[in-house]
């Protein structure tokens, strides 16, 4: 949406990458809670980057 890489999101994707292989041999639940809490981990990052700044612009804008 807006024409960009986001360094947090490549973060939780390799966090989750790597887990995922401990994860396949753990309880579903423990796998459910690493990515609640890495989903978690992005939008709060994402809530504090946004804190008292204007909305961004889509790019390209339309």
């Amino acid at each position: 949406m807006f024409n960009r890489l986001s360094l947090r999101r490549v973060v939780a994707i390799a966090t989750l990458a790597v887990t995922a292989v401990p994860l396949y041999f753990a309880e579903p639940l423990a796998a459910a809670v690493v990515a609640l809490l890495v989903l978690l981990g992005v939008a709060v990052a994402d809530a504090r980057h946004a804190a008292g700044r204007a909305p961004e612009r889509p790019s390209p804008a339309h």
